[in-house]
């Protein structure tokens, strides 16, 4: 079962997680972002807009926060993008996860519950 869990609505600008890396900091998360294409270059890169987030403190690893994010494409095309933050080992901050994401099957369960409940998933 997820530590803590919650749900930010799409809008919402102060999107403040309250867990806390090794510096004190609590885990804060975008409204917006941006991809360079695979082959092109970064005058190439396409912006787009973060709506609704459901997310989860892991229950057993509590530094990472589990994410799943709607992605809002200029051309109004909607994805979901699932993630993770982690807090790293040299400056204990938190970072973006980079691998594959690996959790308890009953993490992701409740995880997909809440993203259902808050209207990214409609299985």
């Amino acid at each position: 079962m997820l530590r803590q869990k919650g749900y930010f609505p799409e809008g919402e600008i102060d999107r403040e997680i309250p867990i806390h890396d090794r510096t004190g900091k609590n885990l804060r998360l975008n409204t917006d972002g941006s991809i360079i294409p695979k082959g092109q270059h970064a005058k190439d890169k396409v912006s787009f807009k973060i709506g609704k987030v459901v997310w989860g403190q892991q229950s057993d690893a509590p530094e990472k926060v589990i994410l799943i994010e709607e992605i809002l494409w200029e051309d109004g095309r909607k994805e979901l993008r699932f993630g993770y933050r982690t807090i790293t080992h040299e400056k204990g901050a938190w970072w973006w996860g980079e691998s594959a994401l690996m959790t308890p099957i009953e993490d992701i369960q409740e995880l997909l519950h809440l993203a259902r409940k808050n209207g990214l998933l409609s299985i």
